[in-house]
């Protein structure tokens, strides 16, 4: 799968790792200076990987989206992260579930609606919304879904 070279290429560079400070710096301070020629070839690759690394900052990842559109400074934003850090300490589901439903339910996610580039940010965000208008967080007793409970008296739950 891999050539020889590059294995021994990349145990070579783990076995650097470890080198004493003094030691490797003395190696490099006896190394003779780059010509010319390796100069220019460094430069030339260097503006390579800036020039790469630039291009692809300009296109976010689902998760650069998401942060982007439910930012701290927003209360949807807020919300989300107040939930995943609780969720963490939350030890019962109905706790959990109670959570869940405040969180979600007491933010504006039709505001976000359509404004993210990304397909999947745009859709959480329906899905958010969708969610928020189905629970019933006052409930006294766990939260439930407006859906479920609607099914229910349709006579659809045991079918």
């Amino acid at each position: 799968m891999f050539s020889q070279a590059l294995l021994d290429a990349l145990t070579a560079l783990d076995d650097e790792k470890f080198v004493d400070e003094r030691t490797a710096t003395a190696a490099l301070l006896a190394t003779p200076p780059l010509g010319a020629d390796e100069r220019d070839e460094v430069r030339q690759e260097a503006e390579t990987l800036v020039r790469a690394a630039r291009r692809s900052a300009r296109r976010q990842g689902v998760v650069e989206s998401f942060l982007q559109e439910f930012s701290l400074s927003t209360r949807e934003g807020l919300a989300l992260m107040c939930l995943a850090e609780a969720l963490l300490r939350t030890p019962d589901e109905q706790t959990r579930d109670r959570l869940i439903a405040e969180k979600i339910a007491s933010a504006d996610w039709s505001s976000h609606l359509g404004r993210s580039d990304s397909l999947l940010v745009n859709a959480s965000t329906w899905s958010l919304m969708l969610t928020g208008k189905l629970i019933d967080p006052d409930e006294e007793r766990a939260p439930t879904c407006r859906a479920s409970s609607a099914v229910s008296r349709a006579g659809w739950a045991n079918r």
